[in-house]
């Protein structure tokens, strides 16, 4: 609530600034068009802006008002809670009372220094919402704040609460950073001794509060009431408690005329039986919940308390009923699972006194007013007591549980349902409780009081008006006549007169007009003249733009002239005419006006060369009008100079070249400097440069970077060279204009400075970026060259880690580092100033402190690879010793007796390579381009040589396992080869081609991870772009062998099975009838229904050993035609005699003619759309 309330006060600080904001735009733009009796009474821009600030002030004397105002009640409040009474009874021992006032005293000094959102500091008491918490003794008012997890600000200084002295002694008081909570002594609420000093007492607390807290004395109530008094005291005397309290309520409510909200609290919860066990499960977040009801806000309406309270109490029992069983079975002690299973019954027992406990605190009357009921809540706030024995009792025998009454339980309790409670209920509505009514009528009465003064001032100021309207009248009249005398020396200037002095009468009477340049350079109008009615300033506007359109037109081109005659006669003198086209650009480019330079020009020209006569007050008004002008010069002037002149001037004074030809200077000075050490290849790491490296493009290995590109080439050369180089130009960028001058090219000087810089680095990044990009290995044809370049890079003194070295002195940020170190240039100097000092004194700033490097940020990554610290090793060392495993690996394989066998082992490791080299591609990917490139190079040689030798291997398993066995048993034999007479056995083709096979062996212990077998045709696998494929035909082969074990051995058997459907489809009506007989099962037609035939092939007469046979026989008329085949294959070999028509995948149409002219037309319908009959692959396999 109290960001809420901040935030409120801030929003509505902001919108009352936005208002005035829009007021004061109004007042300055829309005021003007007001007219009052023909005269413009806010058209003064002083009026309007005395408007607009004696708004502003009255607004920030209103907020310093309330503020002091604050200030002071919080230090009237603090001094009056801690005064001594007139009169104490049973006053304590007076030292007692010394350490009480000395703590208070100090506290309260402490809460000064405070700065609140709402109120700013010193207003901590009187800003922040109040709340008095009443209840009888022993309630745990105190123990429920302690541990409520509130924020105390003193609680390390003096501690959580203070003890009131003086009229406050018996309150305990509770200062939060959200609120302000008064805990008072029990027997104020109770009144069960000392009844007159208790009353006494009361009262003095509620006129305290009614004094310095008078809109809103207090913020809420809330009521304290322990849990075993609900339970332990008799009807009759609850009901007296209840009264008790609601008295305290009602004298709240009478006294102060609001009506504000009241929070029960019912506490000590802790002691009903299985509290403690029921929600020990829960963390803190969930303690700091609120447990309770909160009744809707319904404003002065009359509340329903108990039918409320009775239905959300229910709902309350549900709860905790809903997550009994939970809780039971979770809790493995059985003592502590009855104390659980008690709780939800103990806390129902609550509901009849808490009804008759509301019912008499918010009972209506027609003599009293109901109390706001904002919530029933309940509470914890230890758990350090005993529970109520009769209530366990009760339930044990109810429930035939053996529910003994706890002991004193030992240890720091935790504080249940308080937190959120505080801050997100009772906290964040402190702006329920009404204000005082009393109070607010005298504030009206102020008001008033207020507009009254408010109309009397006004019509004040309507007198006052009234004498300015007729002072204003003069002033016009004088005005009118002074305008017509200007008007007439205007039109006496000749235009044909070129001389500066020919406008000078005519300048000077339009500069005294009235209210004009001369009145306002003398002396100005108080913004309050005649309160807006002045027509000084509108006529002085007129007379003023009068002046500056004379000035720019009738002086301003003779001024000009001038210029440009000295311009024409005196360019045999340099340093003249560099001042003079210094002065004439100035003037048609005001942008670069420096009036006193020109002032100082025109002043010395109009020494000599004025006529002779001119008098000395004719030369002073010359000189105030050329000053006036140069005040009203506008930035954009539309004089044109004379081109072809400036021109000629500048190419009579320009001798430098634009930036980009300033750097090829610098460059050409720099490349061709003997002193400048150039970068070599073989300088960086020794002689071992001419057998590993070479150069891409066929530079010798003797290549350099220019020494002008390098570290002593920056420091040295550059930094120095372009300061003096730029300090011969800096003063000329503008004067030389497009062509000759650096303003041509849109940068100052001290962007100059950069530019070059920029140039210089972006070239060196170029130049070494190019030399890198060269450098390679030399190639390694062979494994043992490739070992050679490895043994050397994996040494103690590797060459790879020198070259990284060398490169990082001559692109880290130590290469740009300043030269010398210098303080930093005022931030007040302008650009070509501190350019100018830059160069005057010798400081060269580093591109790095200026903006980004190039150069550093390319190479930062390659470079922070040689950058080791105390406790690290530099980053290349792990490549190093991942180089020096390659080589180890790389020497293990070399030497292997099968070799190739150790190669092919490497090569089929998930990734396709070794783990060392799959580790080798993984660095190389995280490391900057060149040394990527490097390390890629070994890889892949490495790949290369491995593979080399695993292809090897594989095609003498190749040759060895599958070509020998193919050409024995396949080559040249049927069905393999149509027209061959021999035939493959059944046997062998099993041993060739059946799951397990020779074929199917080799494909998965050789080649099974590498060939792509998802797409047809078949290819090799291809691993980070190597493949260990050795031979198309050998990949052609194998698939094709594939598509016969498929459509052979399609169920995995361990002999070749077939299974058709045969049915006729057409017979010559010459044939009678016609036979089929496939190894000894038959089929025959004679022209009636058409039925087919499933066979399968080879037949069942083949298991006893039988030779193959299949047989076509058709019956005519004439006698008995046949076609018969013999073998192993016959069926295959007579289907070969047939004409066939493919119908679809899996179905055909066979036409056998016997003699010629007997046809015979067969459907033949394959088991699967693996069709052996029409196989392709078994024609086109080979053995190679």
């Amino acid at each position: 609530m109290r960001f809420l309330t901040a935030l409120a006060s801030r929003l509505k600080t902001l919108f009352g600034l936005l208002a005035l904001v829009v007021i004061a735009l109004l007042i300055w733009f829309v005021l003007p068009a007001v007219m009052i009796g023909g005269n413009d009474p806010f058209g003064s821009a002083l009026t309007r802006g005395g408007m607009i600030a004696g708004m502003f002030g009255m607004a920030l004397l209103y907020k310093a008002k309330t503020y002091f105002q604050n200030k002071r009640k919080n230090e009237q409040l603090s001094s009056e809670i801690a005064s001594k009474p007139e009169a104490e009874k049973a006053q304590p021992a007076q030292g007692e009372i010394d350490e009480l006032k000395e703590k208070f005293d100090t506290a309260l000094s402490m809460l000064k220094k405070v700065k609140t959102r709402e109120g700013g500091r010193g207003s901590y008491l009187y800003v922040l919402p109040w709340y008095v918490m009443i209840g009888p003794p022993g309630a745990g008012k105190t123990t429920a704040l302690v541990n409520s997890d509130l924020h105390f600000p003193l609680q390390d200084s003096v501690g959580a609460s203070i003890k009131g002295v003086g009229g406050t002694r018996n309150c305990d008081w509770w200062f939060t950073d959200e609120a302000v909570l008064l805990d008072t002594a029990g027997r104020y609420t109770s009144r069960d001794s000392q009844s007159e000093q208790d009353e006494a007492e009361w009262q003095g607390f509620l006129e305290l509060l009614g004094r310095y807290r008078k809109q809103k004395p207090i913020n809420g109530i809330i009521i304290s009431f322990p849990v075993e008094s609900l339970l332990k005291l008799q009807e009759s005397e609850l009901i007296a408690h209840a009264r008790q309290i609601k008295q305290r309520i009602q004298e709240f409510q009478e006294r102060f005329g609001i009506r504000f909200p009241v929070y029960i609290c019912f506490t000590k919860c802790d002691l009903l039986p299985g509290f403690s066990e029921y929600f020990d499960d829960l963390d803190r977040e969930e303690r700091e919940q609120v447990w309770g009801i909160t009744y809707p806000y319904e404003g002065d309406e009359e509340q329903d308390v108990v039918p409320t309270f009775l239905t959300e109490f229910r709902t309350l029992q549900d709860r905790i009923q809903s997550r009994e069983l939970e809780r039971l079975q979770v809790e493995n002690d059985l003592g502590r699972r009855n104390q659980i299973y008690l709780f939800p019954r103990s806390f129902g027992l609550l509901q009849g006194s808490i009804v008759t406990f509301l019912q008499e605190v918010f009972k209506s009357t027609r003599f009293e007013t109901q109390p706001m009921l904002r919530g029933v809540y309940f509470t914890s706030g230890t758990q350090d007591g005993t529970t109520l024995d009769r209530v366990v009792n009760a339930l044990g025998a109810r429930f035939g549980l053996r529910a003994e009454a706890q002991g004193l339980r030992p240890g720091k309790g935790k504080g249940y349902f308080l937190r959120h409670l505080f801050q997100k209920v009772i906290f964040a509505e402190a702006g329920l409780a009404g204000t005082n009514i009393k109070h607010e009528k005298r504030m009206f009465i102020f008001h008033m009081l207020g507009y009254a003064s408010v109309l009397l001032l006004s019509l004040g100021v309507a007198g006052y008006w009234g004498y300015g309207f007729v002072e204003n009248q003069g002033l016009v009249q004088r005005a009118n006549a002074a305008v017509q005398a200007s008007n007439e020396s205007i039109a006496e200037i000749s235009r044909y007169d070129q001389s500066v002095l020919a406008p000078a009468t005519a300048l000077e009477q339009v500069r005294q007009l009235p209210g004009g340049y001369a009145d306002q350079q003398a002396s100005s109008i108080p913004w309050w003249h005649y309160l807006g009615l002045n027509q000084g300033d509108k006529i002085g506007q007129g007379a003023v733009s009068a002046y500056q359109q004379l000035l720019y037109k009738g002086f301003f081109p003779r001024l000009l002239l001038q210029v440009e005659q000295r311009l024409h006669d005196r360019q045999n003198n340099a340093d003249y005419l560099y001042e003079t086209l210094r002065v004439y650009l100035m003037l048609t480019s005001p942008q670069h006006l420096e009036s006193t330079a020109v002032q100082g020009w025109f002043k010395r020209e109009w020494e000599h060369r004025l006529p002779q006569g001119t008098r000395g007050n004719d030369r002073e008004q010359l000189e105030a009008h050329l000053h006036a002008l140069l005040e009203y010069l506008p930035q954009e002037s539309d004089v044109e100079p004379d081109t072809e002149l400036v021109a000629g001037v500048r190419q009579i004074l320009s001798t430098l070249p634009p930036a980009r030809r300033l750097y090829f200077r610098l460059r050409q000075n720099g490349l061709a400097d003997p002193e400048l050490t150039p970068f070599r290849l073989v300088d960086a790491i020794g002689s071992q440069a001419v057998y590993m490296f070479r150069f891409r493009n066929g530079q010798p290995i003797t290549a350099d970077v220019n020494g002008f590109f390098t570290r002593e080439g920056y420091r040295k050369y550059f930094l120095e060279k372009r300061a003096d180089l730029l300090g011969r130009y800096l003063s000329d960028e503008w004067v030389m204009g497009q062509e000759y001058g650096l303003e041509s090219i849109g940068v100052s000087a001290n962007k100059m400075e950069r530019q070059l810089e920029g140039m210089y680095l972006d070239e060196y990044l170029q130049v070494w970026r190019n030399y890198l990009d060269q450098v390679d290995f030399t190639p390694m044809n062979s494994p043992r060259e490739t070992l050679g370049v490895l043994r050397e890079l994996a040494s103690k003194d590797s060459p790879l880690v020198d070259l990284l070295k060398a490169i990082a002195y001559h692109t880290s940020d130590e290469a740009f580092a300043s030269l010398p170190e210098v303080a930093d240039v005022d931030n007040s100097t302008t650009d070509g100033d501190t350019s100018a000092n830059l160069i005057n004194t010798g400081e060269a700033l580093a591109l790095r402190d200026r903006l980004p490097n190039p150069v550093v940020e390319y190479f930062a990554d390659l470079n922070v690879l040689v950058s080791a610290e105390e406790d690290r090793p530099a980053p290349i060392e792990g490549t190093i010793r991942m180089l020096d495993e390659l080589y180890v690996e790389m020497k293990a394989m070399d030497g292997a007796l099968n070799r190739g066998r150790t190669a092919f082992q490497a090569s089929s490791e998930p990734m396709g390579s070794s783990s060392v080299l799959q580790d080798m591609d993984a660095e190389a990917s995280r490391q900057p381009v060149f040394l990527a490139g490097l390390m890629g190079k070994i890889s892949q040689s490495a790949k290369r040589h491995t593979t080399s030798d695993a292809r090897q291997y594989m095609s003498r398993r190749w040759e060895n396992d599958v070509v020998r066995h193919c050409k024995k048993m396949i080559e040249g034999r049927y069905p393999f080869n149509k027209r061959s007479q021999r035939e493959i056995t059944l046997d062998d083709m099993t041993a060739y081609f059946a799951p397990g096979g020779t074929l199917d062996q080799y494909f998965n212990d050789v080649v099974i991870d590498h060939i792509d077998t998802s797409r047809r045709p078949w290819r090799w696998n291809y691993s980070q772009g190597i493949s260990l494929g050795f031979s198309d035909d050998v990949l052609r082969h194998l698939e094709l062998g594939r598509s016969i074990r498929d459509t052979f051995y399609r169920t995995g058997a361990n002999s070749p099975a077939v299974s058709f459907e045969i049915k006729p489809v057409r017979m010559d009506k010459s044939i009678l009838r016609m036979s089929l007989s496939i190894d000894g099962e038959q089929m025959g037609y004679a022209h009636g229904p058409v039925t087919g035939r499933r066979f399968v092939w080879p037949g069942a007469n083949r298991a006893s050993g039988k030779r193959g046979i299949a047989r076509l026989v058709v019956v005519t008329l004439e006698g008995q035609e046949s076609i018969t085949e013999q073998g192993e294959w016959a069926l295959f070999r007579l289907f070969d005699r047939a004409d066939v028509k493919r119908l679809d995948a899996e179905r055909y149409e066979l036409t056998f003619q016997l003699k010629g002219r007997y046809r015979v037309s067969m459907e033949v319908k394959a088991g699967s759309v693996y069709n052996p009959f029409q196989l392709a692959e078994l024609r086109q396999l080979r053995c190679n």
